[in-house]
């Protein structure tokens, strides 16, 4: 899940979903903080296993990115 702020120069980023998502400030749902926790474990083995992969099978390019 992605959150979109509005920026800008010198001043705290503002994400106006969060108010409409009743989330406490600096704070976020055990929801969303697991998604992050999930999508961050999951883009973590997706590199292992490819870097993993080239480095045992150095001339298969079939997962070159």
């Amino acid at each position: 899940m992605r959150r979109t702020a509005l920026r800008a120069p010198g001043e705290r980023n503002i994400y106006p979903a969060d108010s409409v998502l009743s989330l406490p400030r600096g704070r976020h749902s055990h929801g969303l903080r697991r998604q992050a926790v999930l999508e961050a474990v999951d883009t973590y083995w997706a590199y292992h296993l490819a870097h993993e992969h080239q480095r045992t099978y150095p001339d298969d390019h079939r997962l070159a990115a």
